[in-house]
């Protein structure tokens, strides 16, 4: 009898290790899956992340099966991952020059081609016909059914020439080789996410204990990242420093943002850039609580002046920024930007609080009050550096300067650094497993 229930357990177990080794770790393949054409490519794991999730379930299982009050709903509707056969890997890609935002996905197969159709009704997605394939368009996404293949475009600044993407689309049918070393990086990974690009570098996501931890390294000629030596991490609530280049950030913002820093400033940001070299250091160490006192002045009944004093609770964030640039006080100055007050000068274009300004060296420092903004610590091993203790700020009575969401409230501490060697860190400490915040942004 014993060595039946020895047996069984044997064979129970064998089963299990047989079915998760060969459903866990499936030999990768993406022939034919990365066309010629593609310069940057994101690879979701989605088979790592449901294994990891599953692996976090069996830890903490009262983290995941929580009462919850049942809804009744007299119509029940179609979901699009019911419809689709969700594959171990999916991939995303782009080509810099001829698709520029737009990136398109894998071959996602199809269960049922009619129910697709009648979810993306459901949607009120907008259906158009190109080629002979049926496309769905919602906000920046197209979705791509052709016979029960799916393909999914995505444009940051929106998709135009749909037409003209799906003709280059199934035109071009050439697929990279395991020996291109964008395709190597890619297939080799076993984390979370892994992103290869020919001109930024190569990144992965994975987890680390209690943290999300993201590595990789910045291809040296197209970084965005300049030789500096970046602050030393302190006991602030957000320290920021380093040396980018201004052009290219410059270049990130949209006109349409260029013109609304100019509208409340009176400023033209493009100017500001050619005034500025780069660096940049920012601290925020606390935010201090001041009384001010408020003197006004009411008549009586008998037409007597009479003195009134109002005590107003004002919350400002202590704070200090360096900004590079021998000539940018001078330009900021002229502008009547910057002005001398009753003895002070000041930064007069920012509302919120009584800003300092100066200039130490080839900087334009700004401080709030109290702040000596050349109190700044630094080492010698990064050139890039964020650390933002956000349990901390959460805590701190911030007045208007509060930022609060969900996602953040299940943060600890997020800690990013670019070493002199274009090595690349960030980490995302989390009060709860990473498993479990993933699905908290799922709900």
């Amino acid at each position: 009898m014993i060595k039946k229930i020895v047996y069984t357990v044997i064979i129970i177990f064998g089963i299990l290790f047989t079915v998760g080794y060969f459903r866990y770790n499936p030999t990768v393949n993406f022939t034919k899956e990365i066309p010629v054409y593609a310069e940057a490519i994101v690879r979701v794991n989605l088979r790592e992340i449901e294994y990891t999730i599953i692996k976090d379930v069996v830890k903490h299982p009262f983290l995941y099966f929580k009462s919850t009050s049942s809804s009744s709903s007299s119509k029940t509707k179609l979901s699009l991952f019911d419809q689709i056969k969700m594959p171990v890997n999916l991939l995303f890609y782009t080509n810099y020059s001829r698709l520029k935002d737009i990136w398109i996905s894998s071959v996602v197969e199809v269960k049922d081609k009619s129910k697709l159709a009648s979810f993306f009704k459901q949607e009120n997605y907008i259906k158009k016909r190109f080629e002979g394939i049926d496309c769905f368009f919602y906000k920046n996404n197209v979705y791509i059914l052709d016979n029960n293949n799916l393909r999914i475009l995505f444009g940051f600044g929106g998709i135009t020439k749909i037409e003209e993407e799906i003709k280059f689309i199934l035109q071009n049918k050439a697929y990279l080789k395991e020996g291109d070393k964008t395709f190597f990086n890619v297939k080799n990974s076993d984390k979370l996410v892994t992103v290869s690009t020919k001109k930024e570098g190569f990144f992965e996501l994975g987890i680390d204990n209690e943290n999300f931890l993201l590595s990789g390294e910045l291809i040296k000629g197209n970084s965005l990242f300049l030789p500096y030596t970046a602050l030393k991490k302190t006991n602030s609530l957000l320290s920021v420093s380093g040396r980018v280049k201004s052009h290219l950030l410059s270049g990130l913002l949209k006109e349409e943002q260029k013109n609304k820093f100019k509208k409340l400033t009176n400023l033209s940001l493009d100017s500001i850039t050619s005034h500025w070299n780069g660096n940049f250091d920012v601290e925020l160490k606390s935010f201090v609580h001041e009384n001010d006192t408020i003197v006004t002045y009411e008549y009586d009944d008998d037409f007597n002046k009479v003195e009134k004093m109002t005590i107003q609770k004002n919350t400002i964030p202590a704070i200090n920024v360096n900004i590079g640039g021998s000539s940018l006080f001078g330009y900021l100055y002229s502008k009547e930007a910057v002005k001398r007050v009753d003895g002070d000068t000041l930064l007069v274009v920012n509302p919120f609080f009584k800003t300092y300004a100066g200039k130490r060296k080839s900087n334009f420092s700004l401080s709030s009050k109290g702040i000596d903004a050349s109190d700044f610590q630094r080492e010698g091993a990064n050139k890039f550096l964020l650390f933002f203790d956000v349990d901390k700020y959460m805590k701190a009575k911030k007045g208007t300067y509060g930022i609060s969401n969900k996602q953040l409230s299940l943060v600890k501490k997020i800690n990013a650094f670019v070493t002199k060697e274009n090595k690349v860190e960030v980490r995302v400490c989390l009060k709860t497993s990473p498993q479990n915040f993933m699905i908290q942004l799922l709900k």
